[in-house]
């Protein structure tokens, strides 16, 4: 996150807790990432941000020594240095899975602290077997706490969308109360691990993995264990929304404004959506060829996440977004769309606390130009004329001003609906979804 060489799709329940500086081995996105700078290098330093990336650096070093060595050799002689049994060689590699794809359905991230837990580390080893068992501890807690969360949200959608049948009051109730589960056992016992890791490595190495404890400058600097039991789900958000819903002078009124919050995607107006940012519920964002190929993602769109919380009142489809780097166009692509439609698109423009001017075109035409965003988040939304759609296809992209300079980060989207609608219903100001 907010790095020259980001986890690309990486899942945004990662980011907002284990965020930047993570301990971070990425054996195949370290060599792909050496395959790629190499040639245009002569000469470099080896630099670190902190004991997190150290595997990192003992591979780059490892690989400008001899290019051909494999992740696998390099990790063989890291565990025969520095741990004492040889079957560390497997950790890194096994690391770098647990961060594929959604935490609650990777049976990676149990495999590997179970594979971490059956070391057999040498009196002599450092503190190393420490950092690579505070990730495994973090990644497990990180599932379990977060598949609890997201059936949580899924009862509480359930809840809202029935509010016609249960009641204004019901509904709301049960919503609310499904957004507050307990942390489990196992939960709790994963996070005690963590604690006492975190002593550890604080003792033995001097790591900062929290500011009040350990005199960390702030979160983001690796002191994720501040981060390890944030919410993750979205009733601080939805708690106002609520309330103001059952404010409403009807009870059909208040049932139909509470069903509208159980209905984020708009199934109910056969919206197409993308919750951007979130790797697999982006499905018509252009990606690019990935990080094997293109470690800095300069060729397509990367996924971040906003420097805020849940518990701040966004959403979690509002904190993670997608953008696109240097002059790269964000890209959106919708295909076998009906002929003759036409559309509008609404979205969140949300991310990090600073951006960029903004021009969408749709077809190859400026549908809106460059602009400057109000707020953050802020909801937006424009019409987009049927004849823009060419062979059932429309691409959508979102740029920023040419010459501008930098990396171009700052053009964050972080929700788009593609919803069939007449123009007329696509005027005026969007209050969101």
């Amino acid at each position: 996150m907010h790095a020259q060489l980001p986890v690309q799709r990486w899942s945004p329940v990662f980011a907002l807790t284990e965020g930047r500086e993570p301990v971070n081995p990425r054996p195949l996105a370290t060599a792909a990432a050496f395959r790629d700078q190499i040639p245009q290098t002569r000469g470099f330093i080896a630099y670190s941000e902190g004991v997190n990336d150290d595997w990192n650096v003992a591979q780059w070093l490892a690989l400008s020594w001899n290019p051909s060595e494999t992740p696998s050799d390099t990790a063989l002689r890291y565990a025969r240095l520095f741990i004492g049994d040889d079957r560390f060689a497997a950790i890194p590699e096994a690391l770098e899975r647990n961060w594929h794809g959604d935490p609650a359905d990777n049976a990676a991230i149990p495999a590997t602290l179970r594979q971490i837990d059956a070391l057999h580390p040498a009196p002599w080893a450092d503190w190393r077997i420490d950092l690579y068992r505070y990730r495994a501890v973090y990644d497990a807690l990180d599932a379990q706490r977060w598949k609890r969360a997201r059936t949580a949200q899924a009862k509480a959608g359930r809840a809202l969308r029935s509010a016609s049948m249960l009641g204004a009051e019901t509904a709301a109730q049960q919503a609310l109360t499904a957004m507050s589960p307990v942390a489990t056992p196992a939960e709790a016992q994963l996070y005690t691990r963590l604690e006492t890791l975190a002593a550890r490595l604080w003792q033995h190495a001097r790591m900062q993995l929290s500011v009040t404890r350990y005199g960390a400058s702030n979160w983001e600097r690796g002191a994720n264990l501040d981060r390890a039991m944030i919410d993750l789900t979205d009733k601080a958000a939805l708690a106002p929304r609520i309330k103001a819903a059952l404010a409403l002078p009807a009870e059909n009124k208040r049932a139909a404004a509470l069903v509208r919050l159980g209905d984020r995607p708009d199934a109910r107006d056969r919206a197409l959506y993308d919750d951007l940012g979130n790797a697999g519920h982006e499905p018509h964002l252009v990606t690019g060829p990935g990080e094997g190929t293109d470690p800095q993602g300069r060729q397509g769109a990367i996924d971040g996440v906003a420097d805020h919380l849940p518990q701040d009142g966004w959403a979690l489809s509002e904190l993670s977004y997608a953008e696109a780097l240097y002059e790269q166009p964000l890209h959106l692509r919708y295909t076998q769309l009906p002929k003759g439609q036409s559309w509008c698109l609404r979205y969140t423009w949300a991310g990090e606390d600073y951006w960029r001017p903004l021009q969408i075109s749709a077809g190859g035409e400026v549908i809106v130009p460059f602009h400057n965003r109000k707020n953050n988040p802020a909801f937006e939304q424009t019409a987009i004329p049927a004849e823009t759609v060419h062979d059932g296809t429309l691409d959508v992209t979102f740029v920023s001003p040419p010459g501008a300079g930098g990396s171009g980060r700052g053009r964050q989207i972080a929700e788009t609906w593609l919803v069939p609608a007449a123009p007329a219903q696509c005027s005026g100001e969007w209050t969101g979804p």
